[in-house]
Order: structure tokens, then C-alpha cells, then sequence
């Protein structure tokens, strides 16, 4: 399946010196009407959202999102980093760095800008919209890791 709407990826690095990997789904027929930041769950990465993202943007919405902190094709590489959440702050922290440059890249840091996440994106995501609800037009979550008991595994 050939995907529509103009797809960009590049690497970020954020202020811990971690390279993430990011993706952006911008329509190419009409200019974007909103912005869509998602956070995947835990053991994925943006990869498996590639069809809904195109998606989304053929219906007028620019899409942003990364792989988080050791998952996909972010830093670290190595395995026994690999979706290990070391401080979940560092996520909510990733995120908010991510969105600003991916927004301003895309020159659509003026329209409404909704978050979503799926599992332990939803729960990133809710936690952003808490620290700052002024910032975001909405919150969409599917599946959010609320109330999950933070096992020593997943801390």
C-alpha cells in the first residue's frame, strides 16, 4: 500500500544526549487543519502506526511522533536498555521537547494541537495535559496505562 500525505522522519536529540527517532504525516492535498501528537505503548514504536497515520493525514491532520526512549529506532540501542523506563518523567519530558521542534518544523505551531497515546502513551500523554491544559485543544486516549500498578519491572 502506497502511503499518501507527505511522510518525514529524522532524529532528535534531546537534552539527556539520547537520539530519538521521529516521524511526521502532513496532508499534501489541503493545508493542515489541527495537529496530532501520539505516544505509542510500551514495547512498540511509531512503525506500527504508519497506515492510521497516513490515514489521519488524508483527512487534513498533521501527525508528529517518536519512538520513546528505548524502543524502535531511539537511543538506547542497547538491549539491556531496551524498553526499560528508567524515570517516567524523562517520557513526558521527551515528548514535550519532541512536539515543540516537530511543530515548528511543520510551520503548524498555530493550529489547535491535540494529544493522543495508546497504553503507555496514554498515560504520558494524560500526565502532559495535566501539567499544562492550556496548551492542548484535546486529549485522545486508547487503552491508557492508568491506575497500572508500577511493578519494579516497570519503574
Amino acid at each position: 500500500m502506497a502511503l499518501k500525505g507527505a511522510f518525514k522522519e529524522m532524529h532528535l536529540v534531546n537534552p539527556r544526549k539520547l537520539s530519538l527517532y521521529t516521524v511526521q504525516y502532513l496532508p499534501t492535498d489541503r493545508p493542515a487543519t489541527a495537529n496530532l501528537i501520539w505516544a505509542h505503548g510500551y514495547g512498540e514504536h511509531v512503525g506500527r502506526y504508519q497506515k492510521v497515520f497516513s490515514k489521519i493525514a488524508q483527512a487534513g491532520i498533521a501527525v508528529h511522533s517518536f519512538d520513546a526512549e528505548g524502543h524502535g529506532k531511539s537511543d538506547p540501542g542497547d538491549k539491556k536498555s531496551r524498553a526499560v523506563v528508567w524515570k517516567f518523567k524523562n517520557l513526558v519530558d521527551d515528548m514535550y521537547f519532541v512536539s515543540e521542534r516537530l511543530l515548528k518544523e511543520s510551520h503548524t505551531e498555530q493550529l489547535p494541537t491535540f494529544l493522543g497515546g495508546q497504553s503507555m502513551g496514554g498515560l504520558i500523554q494524560a500526565y502532559a495535559v495535566l501539567q499544562n491544559q492550556a496548551k492542548w485543544a484535546g486529549l485522545i486516549l486508547q487503552s491508557a496505562a492508568i491506575d497500572v500498578e508500577w511493578t519494579p519491572i516497570l519503574r
